[in-house]
């Protein structure tokens, strides 16, 4: 089953929270999103790649922002971000990756949960974007009034 719906674009006003994984300052994109410093999150580590001449010299693809896809939550095991909502209602969130650590596929493979929910499993971004330094974007639609979504290993 696919449903096909037709919306305006989103646009800054449209959104309610946004964070730079990995990132200890905000930032303003392109677009005009702000995005907050890395902040509602339990666990992992940070990886800032603007800190690697190697890495930060890597064009990600598709963007205008690039700082933004140059830090990185990641766990051996698992970890966790909470969304702040604060009314009930209808939400969707956006969630981008691409991967600047592993050159080869199967390294890093993850999944996403929102709750006790699976929504998206086993991503591989170097399997499915091999050729390119894509990004990859989960989109969700939820109705609640608090989640948490969780990236496991």
């Amino acid at each position: 089953f696919i449903a096909v719906t037709w919306s305006r674009p989103i646009g800054p006003k449209d959104v309610i929270y946004a964070v730079d994984c990995g990132s200890m300052t905000q930032r303003k994109g392109s677009q005009g999103f702000v995005f907050l410093a890395d902040q509602g999150y339990s666990d992992g580590k940070v990886a800032d790649y603007t800190l690697n001449q190697e890495k930060a010299s890597i064009t990600v693809k598709y963007t205008n922002d690039q700082d933004i896809y140059m830090t990185e939550r990641h766990a051996d095991d698992s970890f966790a971000y909470s969304v702040p909502i604060t009314a009930n209602g209808v939400y969707v969130l956006i969630l981008k990756f691409t991967e600047l650590h592993f050159k080869e596929a199967n390294k890093r493979v993850f999944n996403i949960k929102f709750g006790d929910s699976l929504v998206v499993e086993k991503i591989d971004i170097k399997k499915n974007f091999s050729s390119v330094l894509n990004i990859y974007s989960a989109l969700a639609c939820f109705i609640q009034h608090t989640y948490s979504f969780f990236f496991l290993n």
